[in-house]
């Protein structure tokens, strides 16, 4: 919609949108924390429960401290039609579809924004407790029931990830559900950087924008316009590529993580940052305590991804057992009982080498690998909580992350609106 006819499209996203009736069941605005007997350490989780959703603060947020140029700049990719460029795309910012959840949990979908000021004005008029973006689509949202039908369709958006720690609840032990806590918050840490590198060097993409999602997650939004000209099979592809985890811990191992001998490259280089958090966070009592003294049962966990040859499974439990043996000891004892029975096996019993040969990367993959809500990656309609909105549960701005710096990252640092541009 082109800055002309603002005041259609102003008319146009207030009363065309499509309005959903549906509500969604009423929770505490308050963040779910790990409790600290649960956590192992007595420590307090890192995300504050004394935070809490306030609309008082929201007001004063939108009004003072969303960053409504930068925000709009990104989403129009210079094509506002303020800036007067030769190639601007007529309308383009219009055809963006944006979904407010309002008070009371109202959810409106369909909105659309020709200009800046149509936005800033959608925002602070109706103080969406929560906003998604979507597409761009062949049409303006907000005109979607005037549309003919079969043309209203989606034709670009941002290639993006959705990763959340309750999809680590199978093998995190110290938090379940939406607690989050110093012990698994590393699981977004290498999350981020194994598939912050892997879009990047495997798939040349640049313009890579991570987002704390204000609760107990990340979010990704790769903006290349390569990215964003994908259709759901090239999208489908590249989340498919960086799925190494193939169901639940149910499986058997061989299921659970497909692994070829020689490693595929993306894999062999994950697993350097993998295999270090692995270590550090993993199996110690300080991390999630997966060899720590005593954790027989979780030891079980680990030995289920070692093939039954000769001895070796009782040969590690004995070890493990032996008394004064640290987690990274344990480790080091099953690395190497592991490659000693492989050696001393003859080319001839090929399936059991092989099979030894994969049982350690398999270890490490199977309770490190990112969790990717692939289903979010998959759609190019879907949409996801905009980088810079209050999380309605926790009070909490999505902020960006930047990648570098993953090790100082912390989700306590997802400011609420009153700490958000240096307190109010």
């Amino acid at each position: 919609m082109a800055a002309s006819s603002s005041s259609a499209a102003r008319a146009a996203a207030a009363d065309g949108a499509e309005l959903h009736s549906r509500r969604r069941p009423r929770e505490e605005g308050r963040v779910g924390s790990a409790d600290p007997a649960s956590a192992g350490s007595g420590k307090r989780a890192l995300v504050d429960d004394a935070v809490t959703f306030s609309t008082d603060l929201l007001r004063v947020y939108y009004a003072r401290f969303f960053p409504y140029r930068p925000f709009y700049r990104w989403l129009s990719y210079s094509q506002d039609p303020s800036m007067d460029l030769p190639m601007a795309q007529k309308g383009f910012m219009a055809r963006r579809e944006f979904s407010f959840t309002i008070e009371n949990d109202i959810y409106i979908r369909y909105l659309s924004f020709g200009s800046e000021a149509e936005l800033v004005k959608g925002i602070q008029s109706r103080q969406p407790h929560k906003i998604d973006i979507g597409a761009v689509f062949t049409h303006p949202p907000c005109n979607k029931e005037s549309t003919k039908k079969g043309s209203f369709l989606p034709v670009e958006r941002e290639l993006i990830f959705d990763i959340d720690l309750t999809d680590y609840d199978e093998i995190r032990t110290c938090c379940s559900g939406a607690g989050i806590c110093h012990r698994c918050w590393p699981y977004m840490t290498v999350a981020i950087r194994v598939i912050d590198r892997g879009l990047r060097e495997d798939f040349g993409f640049k313009h890579i924008f991570w987002v704390y999602s204000g609760r107990r997650g990340v979010h990704c939004w790769v903006c290349d316009r390569s990215a964003r000209a994908l259709g759901n099979d090239g999208r489908s592809a590249i989340v498919e590529y960086f799925s190494a985890i193939n169901g639940t811990m149910e499986k058997n191992a061989a299921d659970l993580v497909p692994l070829t001998v020689p490693l595929h490259p993306s894999l062999k280089r994950a697993l350097g940052d993998l295999e270090t958090m692995f270590i550090e966070n993993i199996i110690p009592e300080s991390g999630q305590g997966l060899l720590a003294d005593g954790q027989t049962e979780r030891w079980e966990s680990v030995l289920a991804f070692v093939p039954d040859v000769g001895d070796l499974k009782e040969t590690v439990r004995v070890a493990w057992a032996a008394p004064g043996v640290t987690a990274s000891q344990r480790w080091v004892q099953l690395q190497s009982a592991v490659a000693h029975t492989r050696s001393g096996l003859k080319q001839v019993h090929f399936r059991e080498r092989t099979a030894l040969a994969k049982a350690i990367p398999t270890i490490v993959l199977a309770f490190t690998y990112p969790r990717i809500d692939v289903n979010v990656t998959k759609g190019i309609n879907h949409l996801l909580k905009s980088p810079f909105c209050v999380h309605p549960k926790t009070g909490r701005v999505c902020v960006p992350i930047v990648a570098g710096g993953l090790r100082e990252l912390r989700p306590h640092a997802g400011a609420p609106p009153s700490e958000a541009g240096g307190g109010v």
